[in-house]
Protein backbone atom coordinates (compact mmCIF):
# COMPACT_ATOMS: atom_id res chain seq x y z
CA UNK A 1 0.00 0.00 0.00
CA UNK A 2 1.35 3.18 -0.60
CA UNK A 3 0.57 7.18 0.78
CA UNK A 4 1.86 10.33 0.75
CA UNK A 5 0.69 11.15 4.23
CA UNK A 6 3.26 11.50 7.02
CA UNK A 7 4.74 7.95 8.55
CA UNK A 8 2.82 7.59 11.88
CA UNK A 9 3.15 4.06 11.93
CA UNK A 10 1.31 2.19 15.43
CA UNK A 11 1.63 -1.27 16.15
CA UNK A 12 -1.89 -2.64 16.93
CA UNK A 13 -3.51 -5.60 17.47
CA UNK A 14 -4.11 -7.87 14.73
CA UNK A 15 -7.25 -8.54 15.47
CA UNK A 16 -8.09 -5.21 15.86
CA UNK A 17 -7.81 -4.50 12.59
CA UNK A 18 -9.18 -7.71 10.65
CA UNK A 19 -12.81 -7.43 12.72
CA UNK A 20 -12.67 -3.49 12.77
CA UNK A 21 -14.98 -3.42 16.13
CA UNK A 22 -16.68 0.17 15.49
CA UNK A 23 -19.66 1.82 13.45
CA UNK A 24 -19.27 4.10 10.47
CA UNK A 25 -21.99 6.33 11.74
CA UNK A 26 -23.31 7.22 15.23
CA UNK A 27 -26.77 5.93 16.42
CA UNK A 28 -29.04 6.00 19.09
CA UNK A 29 -29.72 2.87 21.60
CA UNK A 30 -26.82 0.40 22.06
CA UNK A 31 -24.40 -0.97 19.68
CA UNK A 32 -23.69 -4.52 18.85
CA UNK A 33 -21.51 -5.73 15.77
CA UNK A 34 -20.96 -8.87 15.02
CA UNK A 35 -18.43 -10.36 12.69
CA UNK A 36 -19.22 -13.76 11.53
CA UNK A 37 -16.17 -16.19 11.06
CA UNK A 38 -15.73 -18.97 8.62
CA UNK A 39 -15.30 -21.35 11.38
CA UNK A 40 -18.39 -20.61 12.87
CA UNK A 41 -17.11 -18.22 15.52
CA UNK A 42 -17.78 -14.59 15.82
CA UNK A 43 -16.06 -10.98 17.51
CA UNK A 44 -18.81 -8.97 18.69
CA UNK A 45 -18.48 -5.58 19.74
CA UNK A 46 -20.69 -4.01 22.10
CA UNK A 47 -21.25 -0.65 23.58
CA UNK A 48 -24.01 0.95 25.46
CA UNK A 49 -24.11 3.99 22.95
CA UNK A 50 -22.46 3.41 19.42
CA UNK A 51 -18.39 4.19 19.02
CA UNK A 52 -17.24 5.52 16.01
CA UNK A 53 -14.46 5.40 13.39
CA UNK A 54 -14.15 9.22 15.29
CA UNK A 55 -14.18 7.83 18.34
CA UNK A 56 -11.39 5.01 17.82
CA UNK A 57 -9.65 7.87 15.79
CA UNK A 58 -9.01 9.40 19.13
CA UNK A 59 -8.11 6.28 21.01
CA UNK A 60 -5.43 5.55 18.07
CA UNK A 61 -3.68 8.90 18.53
CA UNK A 62 -3.22 7.43 22.37
CA UNK A 63 -1.75 4.34 21.35
CA UNK A 64 0.53 6.29 18.74
CA UNK A 65 1.73 8.88 21.65
CA UNK A 66 2.28 6.34 23.81
CA UNK A 67 4.52 3.82 21.26
CA UNK A 68 6.43 7.18 20.47
CA UNK A 69 8.13 6.79 23.98
CA UNK A 70 5.34 7.77 26.59
CA UNK A 71 6.02 6.78 30.20
CA UNK A 72 3.74 4.52 31.37
CA UNK A 73 2.75 2.98 34.75
CA UNK A 74 1.19 -0.99 34.38
CA UNK A 75 -1.00 -1.81 37.59
CA UNK A 76 -3.06 -4.25 38.90
CA UNK A 77 -6.89 -3.16 39.50
CA UNK A 78 -9.97 -6.27 40.21
CA UNK A 79 -7.40 -9.16 39.13
CA UNK A 80 -7.13 -7.42 36.03
CA UNK A 81 -3.38 -5.59 34.41
CA UNK A 82 -4.33 -2.09 33.57
CA UNK A 83 -1.22 -0.16 31.68
CA UNK A 84 -1.92 4.21 33.40
CA UNK A 85 -0.48 7.01 30.53
CA UNK A 86 -1.20 10.77 30.13
CA UNK A 87 -1.54 12.40 26.88
CA UNK A 88 -2.43 15.98 26.37
CA UNK A 89 -5.50 16.87 24.53
CA UNK A 90 -3.26 19.31 22.52
CA UNK A 91 -1.01 16.19 21.24
CA UNK A 92 -4.92 14.54 20.44
CA UNK A 93 -5.46 17.38 18.58
CA UNK A 94 -2.12 17.90 16.84
CA UNK A 95 -2.52 14.64 15.53
CA UNK A 96 -6.26 14.14 14.40
CA UNK A 97 -6.34 17.69 13.17
CA UNK A 98 -9.75 18.37 15.68
CA UNK A 99 -10.29 21.57 17.09
CA UNK A 100 -13.58 19.97 19.04
CA UNK A 101 -11.76 19.42 22.41
CA UNK A 102 -15.00 18.67 24.06
CA UNK A 103 -15.49 15.99 21.22
CA UNK A 104 -12.17 14.52 21.80
CA UNK A 105 -12.66 13.96 25.52
CA UNK A 106 -16.19 12.27 24.57
CA UNK A 107 -15.00 9.88 22.40
CA UNK A 108 -12.37 8.79 24.74
CA UNK A 109 -15.02 8.08 27.04
CA UNK A 110 -17.28 6.11 24.70
CA UNK A 111 -14.44 4.00 24.13
CA UNK A 112 -14.49 3.19 27.85
CA UNK A 113 -17.82 1.19 26.86
CA UNK A 114 -16.97 -0.63 23.96
CA UNK A 115 -16.02 -4.61 25.11
CA UNK A 116 -14.95 -7.05 22.49
CA UNK A 117 -16.09 -10.97 22.47
CA UNK A 118 -13.49 -13.18 20.75
CA UNK A 119 -15.35 -16.37 20.11
CA UNK A 120 -13.03 -18.99 18.42
CA UNK A 121 -13.19 -22.75 18.09
CA UNK A 122 -10.71 -22.71 21.54
CA UNK A 123 -11.20 -19.50 22.75
CA UNK A 124 -13.37 -17.32 24.21
CA UNK A 125 -11.93 -13.76 25.63
CA UNK A 126 -13.97 -10.64 26.61
CA UNK A 127 -12.35 -7.37 27.34
CA UNK A 128 -12.11 -4.08 27.09
CA UNK A 129 -9.86 -1.41 25.33
CA UNK A 130 -10.31 1.18 28.03
CA UNK A 131 -10.75 0.65 31.17
CA UNK A 132 -11.12 4.90 32.03
CA UNK A 133 -10.30 8.17 30.52
CA UNK A 134 -10.10 11.27 32.97
CA UNK A 135 -9.53 14.94 31.68
CA UNK A 136 -7.87 17.46 33.88
CA UNK A 137 -9.40 20.88 32.30
CA UNK A 138 -7.40 22.93 34.08
CA UNK A 139 -3.39 21.32 33.03
CA UNK A 140 -5.30 19.65 29.69
CA UNK A 141 -4.07 16.09 30.44
CA UNK A 142 -5.60 12.74 30.25
CA UNK A 143 -5.12 10.27 31.76
CA UNK A 144 -6.12 6.95 30.21
CA UNK A 145 -6.19 3.44 31.60
CA UNK A 146 -5.73 0.98 28.81
CA UNK A 147 -6.52 -2.91 29.32
CA UNK A 148 -2.71 -4.45 29.95
CA UNK A 149 -3.47 -7.51 27.58
CA UNK A 150 -4.70 -5.37 25.02
CA UNK A 151 -1.62 -3.55 25.21
CA UNK A 152 0.67 -6.07 25.02
CA UNK A 153 -1.14 -7.50 22.25
CA UNK A 154 -0.22 -4.02 19.98
CA UNK A 155 3.01 -4.69 20.84
CA UNK A 156 3.31 -8.74 20.85
CA UNK A 157 0.81 -9.16 17.73
CA UNK A 158 0.89 -7.11 15.71
CA UNK A 159 0.46 -4.70 12.36
CA UNK A 160 1.47 -2.05 11.58
CA UNK A 161 -1.34 0.64 10.64
CA UNK A 162 -0.52 3.88 9.45
CA UNK A 163 -2.27 6.69 11.48
CA UNK A 164 -1.12 9.62 8.96
CA UNK A 165 -3.05 7.76 6.15
CA UNK A 166 -6.24 5.99 9.19
CA UNK A 167 -6.94 9.88 9.99
CA UNK A 168 -7.72 11.08 7.07
CA UNK A 169 -9.58 8.55 5.25
CA UNK A 170 -13.64 8.44 5.44
CA UNK A 171 -15.20 6.44 7.88
CA UNK A 172 -15.95 3.45 5.43
CA UNK A 173 -12.43 4.16 4.00
CA UNK A 174 -11.11 3.61 7.57
CA UNK A 175 -12.72 0.19 8.13
CA UNK A 176 -11.41 -1.12 4.47
CA UNK A 177 -8.30 0.38 5.01
CA UNK A 178 -7.50 -1.54 8.52
CA UNK A 179 -9.00 -4.82 7.09
CA UNK A 180 -7.30 -4.99 4.03
CA UNK A 181 -3.78 -4.14 5.67
CA UNK A 182 -4.86 -7.32 7.62
CA UNK A 183 -5.54 -9.33 5.08
CA UNK A 184 -3.72 -10.16 2.13
CA UNK A 185 -5.85 -12.08 0.15
CA UNK A 186 -6.45 -10.96 -3.32
CA UNK A 187 -10.00 -11.66 -3.51
CA UNK A 188 -12.86 -11.12 -1.27
CA UNK A 189 -16.73 -11.84 -1.02
CA UNK A 190 -18.77 -8.75 -1.46
CA UNK A 191 -20.59 -9.75 1.42
CA UNK A 192 -17.26 -10.25 3.82
CA UNK A 193 -16.36 -6.57 2.75
CA UNK A 194 -19.55 -5.27 3.65
CA UNK A 195 -19.42 -6.76 7.21
CA UNK A 196 -15.88 -5.64 7.68
CA UNK A 197 -16.01 -2.33 6.30
CA UNK A 198 -19.73 -0.71 6.08
CA UNK A 199 -21.40 -2.38 9.07
CA UNK A 200 -24.29 0.38 9.47
CA UNK A 201 -25.82 0.70 6.27
CA UNK A 202 -29.81 0.09 6.59
CA UNK A 203 -30.26 -1.47 3.11
CA UNK A 204 -28.15 -3.88 1.04
CA UNK A 205 -28.39 -1.73 -2.23
CA UNK A 206 -27.00 1.21 -0.07
CA UNK A 207 -24.56 -0.55 1.25
CA UNK A 208 -23.03 -1.91 -2.09
CA UNK A 209 -23.06 1.74 -3.34
CA UNK A 210 -21.54 2.97 0.01
CA UNK A 211 -18.56 -0.26 -0.51
CA UNK A 212 -17.97 0.64 -4.17
CA UNK A 213 -17.80 4.73 -3.09
CA UNK A 214 -15.37 3.64 -0.74
CA UNK A 215 -12.81 1.56 -2.68
CA UNK A 216 -12.86 4.12 -5.31
CA UNK A 217 -11.92 6.47 -2.27
CA UNK A 218 -8.86 4.03 -1.02
CA UNK A 219 -7.73 3.66 -4.92
CA UNK A 220 -7.81 7.63 -5.09
CA UNK A 221 -5.24 7.72 -2.07
CA UNK A 222 -2.70 5.25 -3.67
CA UNK A 223 -4.04 2.50 -0.94
CA UNK A 224 -4.48 0.17 -3.13
CA UNK A 225 -4.12 -0.23 -6.98
CA UNK A 226 -7.53 -0.79 -7.93
CA UNK A 227 -10.24 -3.23 -7.51
CA UNK A 228 -12.51 -5.20 -10.04
CA UNK A 229 -16.21 -6.96 -9.63
CA UNK A 230 -15.96 -10.34 -10.73
CA UNK A 231 -18.64 -12.97 -11.24
CA UNK A 232 -20.82 -14.35 -7.98
CA UNK A 233 -19.99 -10.27 -6.65
CA UNK A 234 -16.49 -11.57 -5.84
CA UNK A 235 -13.97 -8.45 -5.59
CA UNK A 236 -10.37 -8.97 -6.85
CA UNK A 237 -8.46 -6.49 -5.02
CA UNK A 238 -5.40 -4.57 -6.84
CA UNK A 239 -2.65 -4.08 -4.77
CA UNK A 240 0.16 -1.31 -4.56
CA UNK A 241 3.56 -3.52 -5.50
CA UNK A 242 5.44 -0.71 -3.85
CA UNK A 243 7.02 0.25 -0.18
CA UNK A 244 4.48 2.84 1.80
CA UNK A 245 6.15 6.16 1.28
CA UNK A 246 5.93 9.25 3.58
Amino acid sequence: MKNSSPDKIIKLYRRLMKYPPVATARKTGPMKIIHDLDNGGQVIAEATEYVTTDDLEKLLAVIYLVQDGREIKEVKHAGISVVITSVNISEIRGLTGSNDYPGIVTSLKRCTKLTITFKFAKEQVTTHLVHESKYNESTGEIAVALNGNFFRACKEKALNLNFGIYSKLSPTERNLYSFLSSNPAPKFTEDLLLQRAVITASAKFKARQILKRSLSGIVSKQIIAGFKVLAGRIYKIERVEVPQQV
